[in-house]
């Protein structure tokens, strides 16, 4: 496969996750209410705001990254489904990324710039792996993204597999909106380096050809697909307040991805 940076904005975006691997750059934390709210300096002019929440499992525990859709924040999106993972013993970081809102009721913390495109927030999503070592955690990581994050979470995994075990992709952005930045040629990385992946959608986005050529695409690499039948798009199809009705079928496959994928 041909290197996917070969574009001047794209070996810019890839300077800057490497240069923020290399240095461990200040980071501040305030304490709420069982979440440590956390400031984590990427550069000079850009901040990543997370809340981090640890589960009565040891440190190193499987730890989970959360990132919103488009329009939308952490807390917001993850308010009823971060509390159950932690019930189920992992840790959590869910994260604030440029390009959010208050689609869910809740405020993003990032700073959106005036000129902001998605790609551009491949930048957190690879600081947020250096917030996990700058937290202490130590057990396997898994990248978890919605809309626009799950196509960045495909690639952040593919360029770091030997941090990040697992990646779920919930309704992976596609077309004009992610130009320069696609996450399909990044699936056969993931693939040849063993990081198990798994790509949902519901099946109502599937009636859009685009969609379902994308999805086709994705499920022809060989990593894991699901289907829901009574979804919504990204991560609120395992929320039953957003989806009206039961999500237990979704959490069931989401559920067993991560034991397979953390714990064996």
């Amino acid at each position: 496969m041909r290197d996917r940076m070969g574009s001047s904005a794209e070996r810019a975006w890839w300077a800057l996750l490497v240069a923020v691997s290399a240095h461990v750059l200040p980071c501040t934390a305030f304490a709420q209410g069982g979440i440590e709210e956390i400031r984590f300096a990427i550069s000079d002019s850009l901040m990543l705001h997370a809340d981090v929440r640890r589960s009565s499992a040891p440190a190193d525990a499987p730890l989970i990254i959360l990132f919103h859709q488009g329009g939308g924040d952490a807390r917001g999106e993850y308010s009823e489904i971060a509390p159950r993972l932690i019930a189920e013993g992992y840790h959590v970081i869910a994260v604030d990324a440029r390009g959010g809102g208050n689609r869910f009721g809740g405020r993003n913390r990032a700073l959106t710039p005036e000129g902001f495109r998605y790609c551009d927030a491949l930048a957190e999503v690879g600081a947020a792996v250096n917030l996990a070592r700058e937290q202490d955690f130590t057990g396997p990581i898994a990248l978890w993204g919605s809309s626009y994050s799950a196509a960045l979470v495909l690639q952040v995994a593919a360029r770091r597999p030997a941090e990040v075990s697992a990646v779920l992709a919930f309704s992976p952005a596609s077309g004009e909106p992610m130009a320069g930045c696609e996450a399909q040629p990044f699936l056969p990385m993931l693939v040849r380096a063993g990081v198990a992946t798994l790509v949902l959608r519901p099946r109502a986005e599937l009636e859009a050809p685009a969609r379902a050529a994308q999805f086709d695409s994705i499920r022809a690499t060989g990593v894991q697909t699901y289907i829901a039948d009574n979804g919504v798009h990204g991560s609120s199809m395992l929320t039953p307040s957003r989806v009206q009705g039961d999500t237990e079928p979704h959490w069931r496959v989401v559920l067993s991805f991560l034991e397979e994928a953390l714990r064996r």
